[in-house]
């Protein structure tokens, strides 16, 4: 199954939730900086990613992905690391 490139990003007021959803994304990430993680994910395992974080969400929390493309309009800065049949900038 092709994965395709997603950036999550959080504001989570609860520091429980917080800490479940850095841990959660964590496992599908290639990297990451404080609430901010690249993902390169399946369907299913995005369907799963986001099956999860919804029940952390308060009333007054976000979660945002964005899916990343290689179509025109999506800049890269750096050198391309390839790991896993995946490709690192």
């Amino acid at each position: 199954m092709a994965r395709k490139g997603f950036v999550f990003m959080y504001d989570i007021a609860c520091g429980k939730s917080r800490r479940q959803a850095a841990a959660l994304l964590k496992e599908f990430a290639i990297s990451s900086q404080k609430s901010l993680y690249e993902c390169y994910l399946t369907k299913t395992e995005l369907k799963h990613l986001i099956r999860s974080l919804k029940p952390l969400l308060g009333v007054n929390d976000k979660c945002h992905y964005i899916p990343l493309s290689s179509q025109k309009g999506t800049y890269k800065l750096g050198r391309e690391v390839h790991t896993q049949g995946l490709i690192v900038v």
